[in-house]
C-alpha cells in the first residue's frame, strides 16, 4: 500500500482488496486464481494429480505460444505420467524444433 501512494494511486490496494474479499464472499475466482488453485491442488494432493492423469491419458495443447508458465504447469503435471501430449503453435515461437518432430515437454 506505501508503494500505491508513492506512484499517487493510494487506493489501488484498497480496491484490489475488497476485490479479493468480494470474489471470496461469492466463492468465485478469476483467471488468474483458476491456475493459481488448479496447480495448488495438482501439487499439493497427489491422488487428485493421479485421477486426471487417468482421465486425460492424451492431451494436446493448440496455441502453445500463448500458453503461459502456470499452464505450462498444469499441462506437465498432468502429461508426465503418460508422456502423450501434443502441441501446436506458431512456427517462429518453436523455432527449435523440425516440422514433423515429436517432442515431450520436460
Amino acid at each position: 500500500m506505501e508503494a500505491d501512494e508513492k506512484a499517487n494511486m493510494k487506493f489501488i490496494g484498497q480496491i484490489y482488496q475488497r476485490y479479493v474479499e468480494q470474489c471470496f464472499r461469492n466463492g468465485s475466482m478469476d483467471f488468474d486464481d483458476l491456475l493459481l488453485k488448479t496447480n495448488e491442488l495438482l501439487t499439493r494432493f497427489p491422488e487428485i494429480l493421479a485421477k486426471y492423469q487417468d482421465r486425460f491419458r492424451y492431451i494436446m495443447v493448440d496455441e502453445y505460444q500463448d500458453t503461459n508458465h502456470s499452464q505450462y504447469l498444469i499441462v506437465k503435471a498432468l502429461a508426465s505420467k503418460f508422456e502423450n501430449i501434443c502441441v501446436v503453435g506458431m512456427m517462429h515461437s518453436l523455432s527449435t524444433l523440425s516440422v514433423g518432430q515429436i517432442f515431450i515437454i520436460s
